[in-house]
């Protein structure tokens, strides 16, 4: 009769371990996750323990950046002197061997890091025959997304491409002759003010109609 309740008290004490259950991680996030090289930024995960264990948390970076402590739900990381995209990763673990995994990603900018936009086609003082529709092309060298890009010729606005390849296939050539520049502008999402440009020259050479007899 003294053996039963004992038993029973070690039985609930192995099936209470094995059924420990992992912390869940609700947030992860970097305030701000735009920074510049060198500058500091704010790490923080948000969890919860299932079973209300205590909960510790650890972050690593993969040796990019730094931290002031990597050891706590809040932390702040110190940006490498060079740009890019980081992942920094926080392990969560409970009490009794639970854990949950997450990550907050921050950019990290130079501060004249803008896209690097080059017209491929035409090129520059090429001589483009003055008829039907005429193809212009551009690659844009950039490591974050770029909103758009857009299409000017003399100055004038004339079409704006949101997706790669950008390209403008439908300049209408017929009739025009003479000079003309192109310029193609990429603008990096989210800032508009952060463009990079580039221009060609090129000569429209005119179809002179043959008159009739």
């Amino acid at each position: 009769m003294i053996l039963i309740p004992c038993l029973l008290f070690i039985f609930c004490g192995v099936v209470e371990q094995l059924t420990n259950r992992d912390p869940i991680i609700k947030s992860v996030t970097a305030s701000p996750n735009k920074i510049g090289v060198n500058d500091t930024t704010l790490l923080k995960v948000v969890a919860e323990d299932p079973d209300d264990d205590i909960l510790e948390f650890r972050w690593d970076s993969s040796s990019k950046g730094q931290f002031i402590s990597n050891i706590g739900a809040e932390v702040r990381w110190i940006a490498p002197s060079y740009s890019g995209q980081f992942r920094i990763k926080v392990q969560v673990t409970d009490e009794n061997g639970g854990k949950a995994s997450g990550e907050a990603i921050v950019n990290v900018r130079e501060e004249n890091d803008s896209p690097i936009v080059t017209i491929t086609i035409p090129v520059e003082n090429e001589v483009i025959p003055g008829l039907g529709n005429y193809g212009i092309s551009v690659s844009v060298a950039f490591i974050w997304q770029i909103e758009q890009v857009d299409f000017f010729i003399d100055g004038d606005l004339l079409f704006t491409d949101k997706t790669t390849p950008y390209e403008w296939k439908e300049w209408n050539v017929t009739s025009l002759s003479g000079a003309k520049t192109i310029v193609a502008k990429a603008y990096e999402a989210g800032d508009l003010l952060n463009y990079g440009v580039d221009s060609v020259h090129v000569i429209i050479e005119g179809i002179v109609p043959i008159p009739k007899r």
